[in-house]
């Protein structure tokens, strides 16, 4: 066994913020805020492993830190159950960060924006593949990937995006899988019962802090300021509720991702409707206009 405590996470889920939270706050370093100006926290370095890979390299250099971050699943071919108690043979407590309902869009906005330069390149070129795209779509082979009108993006995102994401997390993992020394933690807490989290953690883990959890209070804060997506799980409800019991709900105040409208796509479709959204580069911002475009399938 290793005196190492693995936060295990998906990208966007805040692992790395983790990471720097508790090494601040078991550690003599200062306080130096890791945000980029994307809300991420990646100027803080860590030690992250990347995969399951990096995990037995780091086992196999016998090197150890007190925490480490790792993505538990990265590849449709891996099981996530099989990964986590694989981790676990080794440690003695784990870190499992988990999506939840309120804050879906959240990390899939995150896991799209904030990883990558390029997110369209890593997702067509790497994990889909271009012919899904330049083959089904009315684009040409030679457009460029960014150039490639948003209709046609939103559409791509809507078939491909979603069940991407849930093959990548197994929704509602947590139904399926415990482990006596894994605590699983919710995106929420983290961003919205911070305090009460990072006790829970020190207590499970047998943590002893030197400083208080109160002095990272202005950070956290700062930190939230700048989750520019907090209100997609929101929004893209009561739009969908719109919709489905056919009331006027006007969203033009609240923008919305392309990212945001591709699962709105994707779920308006799992109800039985299809947008008519060729050509539509602009998504409508009310329910009226949105319902005019919908067709039964």
């Amino acid at each position: 066994m290793v005196k190492t405590i693995p936060i295990v996470f998906h990208g966007g889920h805040y692992g790395t913020f983790l990471e720097w939270v508790l090494n601040t706050l078991t550690t003599d370093v200062p306080i130096i805020e890791p945000f980029r100006d994307n809300g991420n926290s990646h100027q803080y370095i860590g030690r992250h492993l990347i995969n399951l890979d990096g995990w037995r390299d780091y086992l196999a250099n016998q090197s150890p830190s007190t925490f480490v971050r790792v993505h538990p699943k990265v590849s449709k071919e891996e099981s996530l159950s099989e990964n986590l108690n694989e981790i676990m043979r080794s440690v003695d407590h784990m870190i499992y960060i988990h999506p939840d309902t309120e804050t879906m869009l959240l990390t899939i906005n995150n896991f799209f924006t904030k990883i990558w330069k390029n997110s369209w390149n890593k997702m067509i070129l790497t994990d889909v593949g271009p012919e899904k795209i330049y083959d089904c779509w009315p684009v040409a082979k030679e457009v460029p990937i960014d150039d490639i009108p948003a209709w046609i993006k939103r559409e791509f995102l809507s078939f491909y995006l979603m069940p991407q994401w849930e093959a990548q997390v197994e929704w509602n993992h947590l139904r399926n899988w415990a482990n006596p020394g894994a605590l699983p933690v919710l995106v929420k807490d983290i961003l919205y019962d911070f305090e009460n989290t990072i006790t829970r953690i020190k207590d499970f883990c047998g943590l002893t802090f030197t400083k208080s959890p109160k002095e990272l209070l202005p950070a956290h804060s700062r930190m939230l300021q700048l989750q520019e997506h907090t209100q997609q799980d929101h929004i893209a409800k009561l739009i969908i509720d719109s919709i489905v019991n056919q009331t006027e709900f006007d969203w033009s105040h609240t923008p919305i991702t392309l990212v945001t409208e591709s699962i709105i796509q994707w779920r308006l479709r799992n109800l039985g409707y299809e947008i008519r959204s060729h050509g539509l580069d602009i998504f409508p911002t009310n329910s009226v206009n949105l319902q005019n475009l919908l067709y039964k399938i």
